[in-house]
């Protein structure tokens, strides 16, 4: 099984797209048909974890694996920007800190 990194640059878009694909439920809920881990978001882009993907969305971008990523500069560039791993906390004597976020933001058991 290979998992990839999707990236969606713009969830509006992709929500128009299942809309008008026909992919929602009786509720009104947008479905997809894709194992995937938590997505990650950031404004109205995101990242998810996917396995076995082989969907054609036209709002998708398959960054491809972890190790494809990291070595690719340019999908890297989309990985960090989406998935900030810095991050900020306020320690027990109030003063704020800085925390780091594993690399890999999602992985299947």
């Amino acid at each position: 099984m290979t998992d990839k990194i999707i990236y969606c640059p713009d969830l509006i878009a992709f929500k128009g797209e299942l809309q008008v694909k026909g992919f929602l439920d009786n509720h009104g809920n947008y479905t997809h048909g894709l194992i995937k881990t938590q997505t990650v978001a950031r404004g109205n882009e995101s990242l998810s974890l996917v396995r076995n993907y082989s969907c054609n969305f036209d709002n998708l971008v398959d960054l491809g694996t972890y190790e494809e990523v990291f070595e690719n500069a340019e999908n890297l560039a989309i990985y960090e920007r989406v998935y900030q791993r810095e991050f900020y906390y306020l320690d027990e004597k109030g003063e704020t800190k800085a925390g780091l976020k594993p690399e890999k933001f999602g992985v299947f058991a």
